[in-house]
């Protein structure tokens, strides 16, 4: 009897927040059998069914929704986009998120949408809270993240001049990014493998960065995780961190790493939910906040209900358990 299969998703953005949440949703699977793009999981095979969590932002390309028969999917921070919602509402749509009931929701906007469309439907907070922080000792810099220029000319000249500047973008380098799945890990720090094998990637890296079976796109995969993870190794050790991405935000409240969270709109249905567990501001009021929270000796986040987090471990260790 052949073993149960999992997949995990892989994305052609760009940024590498998806990256982000792929590395939630692995650290629960036993293995990786396949990368399936989310843009085009309608077009993805298996001769055993493959079980994939479908967490994040939803999609791209509604056109090409419901997923492959052959996924076998758990729904838990799932995020219709308002742009997707027409598509992703339709009758063979709702037929399809129907049979895979109850679909955990990242945020109150999409849980609403389905429940007005019949569908089993519940608020269940974004995987990346249940990150594990790493055993990494706290580095003294403040770390900004994708932090637009006038956004920096904002900043107190001790932070602005000090500050490390990193990005979500995949094309963007940093000191701390390794090139090319064939030098496996052998960059990475003590406490970037720590964190690796936290989130379980650690062996599957390793696997297929020697495997001569991979196609293009799974070494694309690869690398876009691996840039992931470094950003995790800094936003892990970083005295503070100020961003405008919420997958910056998320698994810093999870690390215990002081964070600041610089939103447009409070009120956008894809962060309004999540943002009861940041500190955030709006940009015109960063210098406020920065003071408020203190750049020197920054103040520990607010505590959350980490019953979220654990709701969702059990909800995702149920679903491998059940393989």
């Amino acid at each position: 009897m052949s073993r149960q299969k999992f997949g995990l998703l892989k994305y052609s953005t760009s940024n590498l927040g998806d990256e982000i949440q792929s590395i939630a949703a692995r650290r629960f699977l036993p293995a990786v059998d396949a990368y399936v793009d989310r843009e085009f999981l309608h077009r993805a095979r298996s001769e055993t069914p493959l079980k994939v969590i479908l967490n994040g932002w939803f999609m791209h390309s509604p056109r090409n929704w419901p997923p492959s028969p052959d996924i076998v999917p758990l729904f838990v921070s799932f995020h219709i986009s308002p742009e997707a919602a027409g598509e992703l509402t339709r009758p063979e749509s709702l037929q399809y998120l129907r049979r895979h009931e109850p679909i955990g929701c990242r945020d109150c906007f999409t849980r609403d949408l389905l429940l007005e469309k019949g569908v089993h439907a519940y608020f269940s907070g974004c995987l990346t809270l249940t990150l594990t922080p790493p055993d990494a000792e706290r580095a003294e810099e403040t770390v900004l993240v994708d932090i637009p220029a006038e956004m920096v000319r904002r900043l107190p000249r001790t932070v602005r001049e000090s500050a490390v500047t990193l990005s979500h973008s995949p094309e963007t380098t940093t000191d701390t990014i390794t090139h090319g799945v064939s030098r496996g890990l052998r960059g990475f720090s003590p406490a970037v493998h720590r964190i690796v094998s936290s989130t379980g990637l650690h062996l599957a890296l390793r696997r297929a960065s020697m495997s001569r079976r991979l196609r293009d796109g799974d070494t694309r995969a690869i690398r876009r995780l691996e840039r992931a993870n470094r950003l995790l190794e800094r936003y892990a050790r970083a005295k503070l961190v100020i961003t405008t991405r919420l997958h910056c935000a998320l698994p810093c409240v999870a690390f215990g790493t002081p964070v600041l969270l610089v939103t447009e709109s409070p009120h956008n249905p894809r962060l309004s939910d999540l943002l009861q567990y940041v500190r955030h501001c709006p940009a015109d009021d960063l210098e406020r906040a920065i003071a408020d929270i203190g750049a020197d000796r920054p103040r520990p986040n607010p505590p959350y209900d980490t019953d979220v987090a654990n709701r969702l471990r059990e909800t995702c260790l149920a679903f491998v358990r059940d393989a």
